[in-house]
């Protein structure tokens, strides 16, 4: 008895943990801290992160910081412990180049720097206000 006891504790916990969506927000300054310049830029689904990237835009340093502000708005939501592999960014993204020669992608599919994702509408919104040159 007291065993099927703990096993339904366990099951019961397991399943509230994976079927929690947390939400969150990129703190601005986090995103702002020794940036150099933010490009919008295309993935596909056979490019990896490390190959060459189609580069459709680059920003100026006004709307970098600009584009980071609005960004930072943006609501991103994660299930922690859900299933398969983080979400990767496709489609029109949103590449942050620092001062150390890193750079981190942003898109409305996923991230490289958390597990979430955010509604496509909103996020392609953003990118098309900075596609107008």
């Amino acid at each position: 008895m007291k065993k099927s006891i703990f096993c339904l504790l366990v099951l019961w916990v397991l399943i509230a943990l994976t079927g929690c969506v947390n939400s969150f927000y990129f703190e601005y300054d986090d995103l702002a801290r020794d940036v150099e310049k933010a490009e919008i830029i295309n993935l596909d689904k056979n490019h990896t992160i490390d190959e060459d990237i189609e580069v459709v835009h680059t920003l100026t340093y006004d709307e970098t910081l600009q584009l980071l502000s609005e960004l930072s708005k943006i609501e991103y939501k994660n299930t922690p412990l859900g299933p398969g592999m983080p979400p990767t960014p496709l489609g029109l993204c949103i590449r942050v180049w620092y001062s150390d020669g890193r750079y981190e992608i942003y898109g409305s599919s996923g991230t490289t720097t958390a597990w979430g994702e955010c509604e496509k509408d909103v996020f392609d919104s953003l990118i098309e206000k900075y596609m107008v040159s």
